[in-house]
């Protein structure tokens, strides 16, 4: 054995490791250091002695080689929790670009070894680079292909990034590698669940239960999943059991509730989101649906109060600088009004627009901002108003007299419908044009003189569109119950 400071050309792990106390004992720890490069460079990976080391290390300042060595015990033992209470504590102090770097010297040194890549794509992560993350997994493959965990953590990379159809593949290697791998089976369902094919995502789901019967989210991901199929038991089965897994589940809570409505026990419902507004307060799943069930059941007030929540979701909305008073102003009644449309959706406009009629013969003038696709119809179906684009009123505003007022369509329903005895009884309030009526009727006119039906199955809004959508296949028990004839819009 040679001398520890000076060049080494064979060394024992036994004798390494005497070497490692003597030197802490001392406290030379860079003779330490050394002697556990050595301990690496044999394969002698020994855990208690680079945390150990790492902790030395972090005690006196050296904080990227202590997090070098905490993290490859970490990575290399992940159930040990004390490199991983050293990790934490150094997160305040931490610089990401240290870590990458971590990463990039390791992977330097051995680029064709698969555990190396693994653990510089694990720091590259921490650091949140998952662009580096991602290039590191597949190197990591390259060199041990047959790895469904690296598969499954690729996948779900890939997912974040946007990466769908590689996600897709990754999980779906990962998942014929390891059947008996529950991340894996977790990492498939992840990715049927991007594809929206909801018999894949409940199977694979289901093939992680069986691996890992305690997986509150494989619960609840199937649970969505038999819900879209209209296995509704079932579904409520699933999201009951991932509760008691995991009882704070806001979004679990809020779809139990919504499934518990068609029940018509509204009391349950309504405990549900509240039990979901005291999980998070701040969430506006459960305050927005919330109030759509106090709406449905009647309870407009409070429904009404609570539909705010609608404009924290997620939903990209059209915006519009408010410049003129909101409707109804506290001072008078306005001589115009200006309601602008705030929605994507086209089904939403025309369902706000049901007011329209009431708001002319309330204030006289209006005028009403909605989507190009909508102008034709809404200006031949209220010849009182004024009607316009959003574009037209974007950056000026409208000449609406002397006092004029504005308000998002889906609030002025809000003022005119605060009861059930606030709708009128009328048959429609859209007028089609009769010639394409006519052209329509005879284009698609049965011979047997059936009914015609028209159906909107499925969304373009990339947004939602997809979950919003229903396969043309699922129509199949309504087109044997109706005797009619079908027309996909």
């Amino acid at each position: 054995m040679t001398e520890t400071n000076g060049p080494a050309t064979h060394i024992t792990i036994r004798d390494a490791l005497v070497a490692y106390g003597r030197a802490v004992e001392a406290r030379a720890l860079d003779q330490a250091q050394i002697m556990t490069w050595r301990l690496l460079t044999v394969g002698a990976i020994n855990i208690p002695v680079l945390t150990h080391l790492a902790e030395h290390l972090y005690g006196i300042g050296e904080l990227l080689r202590a997090r070098c060595f905490a993290r490859i015990a970490a990575v290399t033992e992940p159930d040990m929790p004390r490199p991983y209470r050293l990790l934490l504590a150094m997160v305040a102090s931490a610089n990401r670009a240290d870590d990458l770097r971590i990463g990039a010297w390791a992977h330097t040194t051995a680029p064709s070894d698969a555990i190396t890549a693994v653990r510089a794509a694990t720091l590259a992560r921490l650091a949140g680079d998952r662009v580096a993350a991602i290039r590191y997994f597949r190197q990591a493959l390259a060199a041990r292909p047959y790895s469904a965990r690296t598969w499954s953590i690729l996948a779900a990379e890939l997912r974040i990034t946007g990466e769908e159809d590689q996600s897709t593949n990754a999980a779906r290697r990962a998942g014929c590698l390891a059947p008996g791998l529950s991340v894996a089976m977790f990492a498939a369902g992840e990715a049927a669940v991007a594809a929206f094919d909801h018999a894949a995502t409940a199977k694979h789901f289901g093939r992680a239960l069986k691996i890992d019967p305690f997986h509150a989210p494989a619960y609840e991901h199937r649970g969505h999943a038999l819900r879209r199929q209209g296995r509704l038991e079932s579904a409520v089965i699933d999201y009951h059991r991932s509760l008691i897994l995991q009882p704070a589940q806001v979004v679990v809570h809020t779809a139990l509730a919504q499934l518990t409505l068609a029940s018509g026990d509204v009391a349950r419902v309504r405990f549900l989101f509240r039990r979901g507004a005291a999980i998070d307060p701040a969430s506006p799943e459960a305050g927005f649906f919330g109030a759509l069930t106090d709406l449905r059941v009647g309870r407009f007030e409070a429904g009404w109060a609570g539909y705010d929540w609608f404009s924290k979701l997620s939903f990209p909305r059209l915006s519009r600088k408010q410049r003129l008073p909101r409707w109804p102003t506290e001072e008078s009644a306005p001589t115009g009004l200006l309601a602008w449309n705030d929605q994507f959706g086209i089904g939403e406009q025309v369902m706000y627009l049901s007011a329209a009629s009431e708001l002319v013969a309330r204030i006289g003038s209006l005028m009403i901002s909605c989507s190009p696709k909508l102008e034709t119809l809404v200006r031949r179906s209220f010849p009182d108003a004024v009607v316009t684009s959003p574009d037209a009123v974007a950056n000026r505003d409208p000449n609406l007299g002397a006092r004029p007022a504005e308000d998002p369509l889906i609030a002025t329903t809000a003022v005119l419908r605060r009861s059930f005895d606030d709708f009128p009884a009328h048959k429609g309030y859209l007028t089609a044009d009769p010639e394409l009526v006519a052209i329509l009727r005879e284009r698609y006119r049965d011979p047997a003189g059936r009914p015609l039906i028209g159906i909107s199955w499925s969304s373009p809004l990339g947004f939602q569109g997809p979950p919003k959508s229903v396969p043309l296949v699922q129509w199949g028990p309504v087109f044997k119950a109706l005797d009619a004839r079908f027309v996909s819009l």
